[in-house]
């Protein structure tokens, strides 16, 4: 908790990419409830964070563009020589232009699918932030944008952390779940079954659409994977078509068109 007027410098998040919440101003108020709750409010802005410079070294000359420089280099000596024993002022100036040794270049890796879900709008955008934490260790943040944020106290003042374990969830507006893991990596879970896995070790990411097709995303290039199996069959009565994969996803369409869909981790 800070005091009113006090200024705020939160050091940036170490990780690549995505986006931070910095506060904006004071906080508004705490509220201490009797049964162990307590509730804040502040108004916040998010800051997109970066992602690593990655350098990208030049192509090794070739044997002969050795060659042809080092030619050129000794011209040039032979002809800087050649004016220094020339009689008068006047000599004519020879100029032999020697190739430049190629730099590497620098450049910030590109947005990941993650980051996209943050539009440029929504960072310019300052709004309030409900913090509850409740007596079980639940953390949750409610953002004015519709975003909730969830975690577990556990998982943030714990010591070692087993690397596939949550350390927290997102929850869109849109009703799409991202799981971000101790490791690192990442899930996104969308509300009509599609799932998209990121592995922060291999920098691919892998997504299943809602009829077990997979395909792997990396390096800017995409290829098809083993699809996962599904196993499908409908209710006489009700007329509910119900598809379950293999990965554990399960999703109903009723008659009237509305979806049910319950993820692996009972999402």
């Amino acid at each position: 908790m800070r005091r009113s007027g006090e200024n705020v410098n939160l050091p940036d998040d170490p990780s690549e990419g995505l986006v931070q919440y910095k506060p904006v101003g004071d906080t508004e108020f705490w509220l201490h409830f009797e049964n162990g709750t307590k509730m804040g409010v502040e108004q916040v802005k998010m800051k997109r964070l970066p992602y690593k410079i990655i350098r990208t070294d030049p192509e090794p000359p070739t044997a002969a563009e050795i060659a042809h420089k080092e030619e050129l280099i000794r011209q040039q000596a032979a002809a800087m020589a050649k004016q220094k024993t020339a009689k008068g002022a006047n000599a004519p100036v020879v100029e032999i232009e020697i190739p430049k040794t190629p730099e590497p270049t620098f450049h910030e890796k590109e947005l990941n699918h993650l980051d996209t879900l943050f539009s440029d709008d929504m960072l310019e955008n300052t709004q309030s932030m409900t913090t509850l934490t409740l007596k079980n260790g639940l953390i949750l943040q409610l953002l004015g944008s519709g975003e909730v944020c969830q975690m577990h106290d556990t998982e943030i003042y714990d010591g070692v952390k087993d690397g596939r374990r949550e350390a927290n969830r997102l929850i869109t507006r849109e009703g799409i779940v991202i799981r971000q893991l101790h490791n690192r990596d990442a899930e996104v879970l969308y509300p009509d079954g599609v799932v998209a896995c990121f592995s922060k070790q291999r920098m691919e990411w892998i997504v299943t659409n809602n009829k077990g097709k997979r395909v792997s995303y990396k390096d800017n290039m995409h290829r098809d994977l083993t699809p996962i199996p599904c196993a499908c069959e409908t209710d006489a009565v009700t007329n509910a078509k119900m598809m379950i994969r293999e990965d554990n996803v399960c999703t109903v369409r009723y008659r009237d068109g509305s979806l049910y869909v319950q993820h692996a981790d009972g999402t």
